[in-house]
């Protein structure tokens, strides 16, 4: 069994004793799903607060293993959060000590705890079990954010009636020459150059290679000396070409475990991002001349059709050279959120990417690739400005501070020096409230009359009285609490019906 195999070939893991304190997680406190060749996990943030947390597996055997950082790049695990900051995880079907039935049936035991800031750890369990869903591809390939993952089908036809690549024929004298019934690894660099060592060996290095049924995995974290970085019309992609090969006394099994993920950044401006990406990934197809491929987008893990990119305002280009997706900051299927730098207000937009491709190149090169992309904007300004709403002859100052997001409420203001809570101020008839946008932000209104005695009077020249309103207002994001002040003031200048009466009696 996959496990069983990683065991013996020398995965470093913490293992531990099974807990039997565990207990099941409240209802609403966690949910999951199967969705793309993954075991999709969610844990509710109103649930962890401030608390840390840590997961890990069970072997089949009941012994629990910590997924470390290290061990997630490894073994096809990934942990983060989702858009609205709940933690979130993410693990591959072929991951280290997922139960595995002939590649078609998934389980997992899966265990998380958490830990407050003081007290012991409260240790939470779930089964998980997922069917396939779609049937494999001859290769698949996953670009994960902390690793990259490439299985293929080892039921294929014999080697005679195929044209070897030029890495098979470079690692052919390599694979005749090595020891009899053990698993080697033969990585291929760009000056002709090759390295070879038994899969022990690339674990130790933190590499996952490992067999199922059906299939020969190997995963790689990104980054690794064995990988290349090249371009691909003009973007970087990450490469690492490699063939597993297991050897008998009477035949050689050699697999072409060859991947690349394109690693360039996205290109964010004022108005929208792009994530941009090649069409053809060369060191992964044989016959460009014969390359036909579909590409689809997705969200969240999840391919979205065409009307639902039309809908969003993304734009979906490929032609014969670049894939190209671009956003709207602040479109729909991302998030548009407040932010803080010190006590200056702004927005950062988040939205989870996924390319999903199938290329056909001869009839033996099926492919399914896949790339989920992250991306989080830099920190936009967006400087509130208070907005004077006055009109002089109704004998008050009519104010709105804005525009926020939603995610931000109004805590308190100070009206010529005075602080008064949100309920404080209502209680004074200052009327504070909320006036919407049709954009889904808002400005916090106010008005205050001019007789207020927190309101500063002066005589100007002639027949006129300047009305002076200081404030300063506190207001925080919402749910983190972080706080923010924005001061500002506002003059109305109005003719002194007491003054100018006398002059006209006179």
């Amino acid at each position: 069994m996959p496990t069983m195999l990683l065991m013996r070939l020398g995965l470093l893991w913490m293992v531990v004793p099974w807990h039997v304190g565990s207990v099941s997680f409240p209802d609403g406190a966690a949910r999951t799903e199967c969705r793309g060749r993954y075991f999709w996990i969610w844990l509710d943030k109103a649930f962890v607060g401030q608390s840390r947390w840590r997961y890990g597996v069970y072997t089949e055997s009941g012994q629990y293993i910590e997924v470390t950082r290290q061990l997630a790049s490894q073994c096809g695990f990934m942990a983060g959060t989702d858009l609205r900051g709940n933690p979130q995880i993410r693990i591959s079907f072929l991951a280290c000590s997922v139960r595995n039935t002939f590649d078609q049936d998934f389980s997992l035991q899966l265990r998380v705890e958490v830990t407050g800031a003081v007290g012991p750890s409260i240790p939470y369990d779930m089964t998980i079990r997922c069917p396939l869903g779609a049937p494999w591809s001859p290769r698949e390939i996953v670009c994960e954010e902390n690793y990259m993952e490439v299985s293929v089908q080892r039921a294929v036809p014999g080697i005679g009636r195929e044209v070897l690549n030029e890495d098979w024929i470079a690692a052919w004298p390599v694979a005749q020459g090595a020891l009899n019934q053990v698993w080697q690894v033969v990585f291929h660099f760009r000056n002709g150059s090759l390295l070879s060592m038994p899969a022990t060996q690339a674990h130790s290095l933190g590499y996952g290679v490992n067999t199922t049924a059906t299939r020969v995995l190997f995963r790689a974290p990104y980054g690794t000396a064995q990988s290349e970085i090249t371009s691909v019309e003009g973007l970087e992609v990450e490469v690492a070409r490699v063939t597993v090969f297991y050897k008998q006394a009477w035949m050689i099994l050699m697999v072409d475990t060859a991947v690349a993920c394109p690693v360039n950044s996205p290109v964010v401006n004022a108005t929208s991002l792009s994530w941009v990406m090649p069409r053809i990934l060369p060191s992964l197809v044989l016959w460009p001349d014969q390359y036909q491929d579909e590409v689809q987008m997705g969200l969240d893990g999840r391919v979205i059709d065409v009307g639902t990119v039309a809908r969003n305002g993304y734009t979906f280009l490929a032609d014969s050279r670049l894939i190209r997706i671009v956003v709207p900051i602040g479109a729909p299927g991302g998030l548009l959120q407040s932010a803080l730098v010190g006590n200056c207000y702004g927005t950062r937009y988040s939205i989870h990417l996924l390319l999903d491709r199938h290329w056909q190149g001869d009839e033996s090169d099926r492919t399914r690739h896949r790339s989920y992309r992250p991306i989080r904007t830099p920190f936009s300004p967006q400087m509130p400005r208070i907005i004077d709403d006055t009109v002089a002859a109704q004998g008050y100052f009519k104010v709105r501070l804005g525009h926020f997001l939603p995610d931000v409420e109004l805590v308190s203001v100070s009206v010529g020096g005075r602080p008064f809570s949100r309920p404080e101020a209502e209680d004074h008839g200052f009327d504070p409230h909320e006036a919407p946008n049709p954009n889904n932000t808002r400005a916090f209104g106010l008005r205050v009359p001019f007789a207020d005695p927190l309101v500063q009077q002066q005589y100007l020249h002639g027949p006129l009285r300047r009305y002076t309103l200081r404030l300063n207002y506190t207001l925080q994001l919402l749910p983190t609490g972080e706080a923010f002040t924005q001061a500002g003031f506002i003059t109305c200048d109005v003719p002194d019906v007491g003054e100018l009466g006398e002059g006209l009696a006179r």
